[in-house]
Parts: structure tokens; sequence; C-alpha cells
């Protein structure tokens, strides 16, 4: 329990985490309107194991879920450079994530 007093998740716990919270929230509506599935996750997931991602702040906790709402799994509404109107502030992490998503598109 020790890991929630911290101001990171610690990094043996995110991914167990994530995966019992996203997915309900996907097939439950709770991340509506997400259109990511729980297969689509698993890019996430890869991406957190192949970066040896150490901890996850409590902003980058928070604002997956934002991310999962309103961009889509090709990532055709994200902008790294925030020119749209409504600008998102991603967490470097989530950048990080596109980025390596990208290159790794049609191998997770």
């Amino acid at each position: 329990m020790g890991a929630w007093n911290t101001r990171a998740v610690v990094s043996r716990f995110k991914s167990d985490l994530w995966g019992l919270l996203l997915p309900h929230g996907i097939r439950g509506g709770a991340l509506a309107p997400s259109t990511w599935t729980v297969t689509q996750l698993s890019s996430w997931y890869a991406f957190l194991h192949d970066t040896k991602v150490k901890g996850v702040s409590k902003d980058t906790w928070s604002m997956l879920l934002e991310f999962l709402k309103t961009v889509d799994p090709q990532f055709t509404a994200y902008d790294e450079e925030a020119h749209n109107p409504a600008p998102a502030a991603w967490p470097s992490i989530i950048d990080d994530y596109v980025a390596w998503a990208r290159e790794h598109a049609g191998s997770v």
C-alpha cells in the first residue's frame, strides 16, 4: 500500500491497475465516447514494458483517461504541436507513447 503514498504509481502496479480498470471503463461506457478497444490498449501496456517506465505521475494517470476519450486509436485527433483551437497539453509520457505507437504500428 506504500505505492499510494508516493507521487508516482510504482512500476509493478501501473499495468496491473490499468489492466483492471481500463477494460471495464471501455466495455461499461465509463470512458465514452472512447473508440478504443481492449485489444488496442495492449499497445499502451507494450509501450510501458518496452520503454521500462519506472513510475507514472498522477497527472499521467488522470490525463490518460482524457486521452482515451478524445484521441482515436489511429491518433488522427492527436496534435503534439497543439495547433488546434483547444490545445491539449498531454504529459510527455503520452507524447512518447504516440511516437512509439506510430513507429510500431501493426506490430503490437
